[in-house]
């Protein structure tokens, strides 16, 4: 290289997946003697090109379905000649335009709505290098456009059974169409307790429907109705009751709307007091059985107690019964032990006994002044004859 020449050189640098830094080296010879020049570091960082689009879907009108698409550029290159169509090959945007990096645009777009489409948005362009960009957001469903005014629902919701001991209350649910229209796929469900019935039509008129659910405790229930028209709209409708503690009428509050979910702060105040109401029943409960066990117990032993007595009067009746026999057999015997020959003792009375007083005997002790001694009267049977031993 001459004095004041400049020399230039392209070098393709492959960088492989990350950012690097690059530090080029120039070594020369000047006059024999060697040198060498180290340029500044120069970062060589990954080409991003990147558009972030968020599409935002309007509410049905009869005129169609507004979509506002937000677009910014959060890579590192600039892209150009970017163009927004629909599904359909529609252009969103009539001029092409271009986005820096951190720059943004909001478009708007219009989507008719007169049969149900399944709406995406492709976004094409150029990067810096003169590469394609391509790119393309959801799919967003437009259903076909119903008049707000064809439909119309009322919901009614009424405690039929009050909270009982196994926490399970049974819900009353009206739900009259007012609509000139039928609606389709309701689904019932509550805030705590999710989805509790399913139903697929909904015609002209009132349905009434009766469901029991287990809430547990006293709490206030929120329901809700969702159906749908026959473009598949949906529509939501909400009614409020409370389930009270056991012999306790509930207060009952209905409500009609789309999202009428209000006071929530006072639901959890309830919720605390409610606590405590589950346990004063709990309580009142346990009394009762006690009080139930006690009377149980005290008529178990007075039963018992009576039983015994009639044991033992049954006892005492057998054992008399007893004796009674055992003296009858015994004079049965001694009767038939006489022999025939015996004479007959009329008027004979065989507990008739003679008392006197005793006389010394011989060998035998003698008697204490004033002692008697008793003598039976002899039996004799009717033959007159003496008994044998008397």
């Amino acid at each position: 290289m001459e004095p004041g020449t400049v020399y230039t050189y392209e070098h393709t640098y492959t960088m492989g997946s990350a950012t690097v830094a690059s530090v080029p080296v120039v070594a020369y010879t000047a006059d024999g003697v060697q040198g060498s020049v180290t340029t500044t570091e120069l970062s060589l960082g990954m080409i991003s090109t990147k558009l972030d689009v968020q599409a935002e879907q309007g509410a049905p009108t009869a005129e169609g379905v507004n979509f506002t698409l937000f677009l910014i550029n959060n890579g590192n290159q600039k892209i150009s000649k970017i163009k927004i169509k629909d599904e359909q090959g529609n252009s969103v945007n009539s001029d092409t335009f271009a986005l820096s990096v951190g720059e943004s645009r909001t478009v708007t777009y219009l989507v008719p709505n007169e049969t149900e489409r399944n709406v995406v948005f492709y976004i094409t362009g150029t990067d810096a290098m003169g590469e394609p960009y391509t790119d393309n957001t959801s799919t967003y469903t437009v259903h076909r456009y119903v008049d707000p005014s064809q439909v119309g629902l009322e919901l009614t919701a009424s405690v039929t059974e009050t909270l009982n001991a196994q926490g399970s209350i049974k819900i009353r649910f009206q739900i009259n169409n007012t609509g000139s229209l039928p609606l389709s796929n309701l689904v019932l469900s509550e805030a705590e307790l999710g989805e509790i019935r399913r139903q697929e039509s909904v015609p002209i008129g009132e349905t009434v429907l009766e469901e029991t659910v287990n809430v547990g405790a006293p709490r206030d229930l929120i329901f809700t109705v969702n159906v749908q028209d026959d473009a598949r709209n949906d529509y939501t409708y909400t009614a409020n009751v409370t389930a009270a503690v056991v012999g306790v009428e509930p207060q009952q509050q209905a409500q009609t709307g789309t999202n009428p979910i209000d006071d929530i702060g006072a639901i959890g105040t309830q919720i605390g007091s409610s606590v405590s109401d589950a346990l004063t029943v709990a309580l009142v409960v346990l009394a009762v059985l006690c009080v139930l066990s006690a009377a149980a117990l005290i008529t178990l032993t007075v039963l018992e107690k009576k039983k015994r007595a009639e044991a033992a009067h049954r006892k005492a009746m057998r054992d008399r019964q007893i004796r009674a026999q055992a003296r009858a057999e015994a004079d049965l015997s001694l009767t038939r032990a006489m022999p025939p020959s015996a004479q007959s003792y009329g008027g004979y009375d065989p507990g008739n006994t003679i008392v006197a007083p005793r006389q010394p005997q011989e060998g035998y002790p003698q008697q204490p002044a004033g002692a008697t001694q008793r003598y039976q009267t002899p039996r004799y049977p009717r033959d007159g004859a003496p008994r044998r031993g008397e």
